[in-house]
């Protein structure tokens, strides 16, 4: 599957999911491959737009504009930054070995495939995060993403119609305690006003 350009790819997803997904079974990547050439630009995206919206822009608190700085900011967004990227291929192995107990296929590049372009909308929608009080834009994207993930679930992986609910409700449930696992350890990690980000 030929794209000219990193953009286009982003907004075939985005706008034509069922016809990228049909295209990208045959896609020949792996999720190293995956990680090295989408996962580290796009979840830059919402990255960069929590270092400006929290340490420049701040947000409004009881009244009270509050920004962290720079010294609480980078250091956060650089670990959330990082653990993003982890995620995306520790989601991608949980659903590999899930898949088969859905009827899907235990492939850990077609799930990666699945899981990563399904992150596409919410990754992109980070730019709002510039705008802190615009941030709730991510999050409806990121209902998007998980309609990717149900889509992409049928026609990637395989999973069945009548199972494929249930696969994506069962992923989303392992994710979210990893997340929170990952959440716990990275507010643990940082200085001060830092840890009261989130």
């Amino acid at each position: 599957m030929e794209y000219s350009s990193l953009i286009d790819k982003v907004k075939m997803v985005i706008t034509k999911p069922r016809d990228f997904f049909e295209r990208a079974v045959g896609e020949p990547v792996t999720l190293p491959e995956l990680i090295r050439s989408y996962v580290v630009v796009l979840a830059a995206v919402p990255a960069v737009g929590h270092l400006i919206g929290l340490g420049v822009v701040g947000r409004s608190f009881m009244g009270h504009h509050v920004t962290l700085g720079m010294k609480y900011t980078i250091p956060y967004v650089i670990l959330w930054y990082l653990l993003t990227v982890v995620m995306a291929g520790v989601v991608s192995f949980l659903s590999s070995k899930l898949a088969p107990n859905f009827g899907g296929k235990e492939d850990l590049a077609s799930s990666a495939k699945a899981v990563i372009y399904s992150y596409t909308p919410a990754w992109v929608a980070g730019v709002f995060y510039i705008i802190p009080a615009l941030g709730w834009i991510a999050l409806v994207a990121g209902l998007y993403s998980l309609y990717l993930l149900y889509l992409s679930a049928g026609i990637v992986i395989g999973v069945p119609e009548n199972k494929k609910v249930g696969f994506v409700v069962i992923l989303v449930v392992a994710s979210v305690v990893a997340w929170i696992l990952v959440g716990a350890i990275a507010q643990a990690t940082m200085p001060g006003p830092a840890r009261h980000v989130f």
